[in-house]
């Protein structure tokens, strides 16, 4: 196909165009991905979760909903972790595909476009969402910068129930050549119809609601050179090949020419010592 990192058309006064592949449907592929992207999460953080919901967890006939679950494997590790919880995993129809075989976890699948989460209010003592704000606010744009997500979490929480979402920032810091070209791509791609800088104004839109305190946020730089140990090792496997198939090179490339782009980001981002930013955000409703 040719040097996928040739010099560029000259810019045209015409809108980037929605892509018409599925960013958010899983694959095979994806599924490998998203165990990867459980090691890395639980090895980064030191845990699987950070809300103070231990004690809560160990309870007989507690609520857990996590959102955009993909394969289910956070919930499958508390689940074990936690057999007096209950675990529901809710996400989109087309990721129907669930490998995961838990007594205690239960997956529902609903398209938000057809209406918010299909819960009653005050229904879970926990709401986790781990790289999932994005997936809310393409979903349904009933207000702008995705405050219905955010509103819909705190509407089916019970009050004194605990929030916690996981975001990356859509950003490659020192990043190489290929890298910001691929991170320049994805932004033409995905931030035509969604806020790329989402993690930018969570807090401030969960702090906005009115029915949570209190707020507390976690910035922590998350490397892409594998010098850097294991933690990097396990983020190229995961944040690489998620940031090429976002920016759209996916549907452009081979498997070989895709796994040879993973190949060269991961050697330009040890040369480069990139990095990414991950943030956590805990917050209680008010009761």
């Amino acid at each position: 196909m040719g040097n996928i990192w040739s010099k560029s058309s000259p810019r045209t006064s015409h809108p980037p165009k929605k892509p018409t592949f599925d960013i958010l449907k899983i694959d095979a592929v994806d599924y490998e991905r998203i165990q990867w992207e459980q090691r890395l999460f639980k090895a980064f953080w030191y845990k699987n979760f950070s809300a103070p919901v231990h004690n809560l967890l160990n309870s007989n006939g507690t609520k857990v909903l996590e959102v955009g679950p993909g394969s289910g494997i956070w919930a499958a590790d508390m689940a074990t972790d936690f057999p007096l919880t209950h675990f529901t995993c809710f996400d989109r129809p087309s990721n129907s595909a669930c490998p995961v075989n838990t007594r205690n976890v239960e997956f529902v699948r609903w398209d938000t476009k057809d209406g918010g989460l299909p819960f009653d209010s005050n229904t879970f003592d926990y709401c986790y969402a781990r790289s999932a704000y994005l997936w809310m606010n393409l979903c349904k744009k009933k207000m702008a910068h995705g405050e219905y997500g955010i509103n819909e979490l705190v509407r089916v929480c019970k009050p004194g129930g605990w929030i916690e979402l996981l975001e990356f920032k859509f950003q490659i810091y020192d990043a190489g050549p290929r890298s910001s070209e691929i991170m320049k791509k994805l932004r033409l791609t995905v931030g035509s119809y969604t806020d790329l800088d989402i993690s930018d104004k969570v807090e401030e839109l969960l702090h906005d609601t009115g029915r949570l305190t209190p707020i507390r946020y976690y910035d922590k730089v998350m490397p892409l050179y594998f010098k850097d140990g294991k933690i990097a090792e396990l983020a190229a496997q995961y944040l690489l090949p998620t940031i090429i198939k976002m920016s759209g090179l996916s549907q452009e490339l081979s498997p070989e020419e895709f796994k040879e782009t993973h190949k060269l980001l991961y050697y330009e981002c040890n040369q480069y010592e990139s990095y990414m930013k991950h943030n956590i955000f805990l917050a209680q409703k008010i009761r």
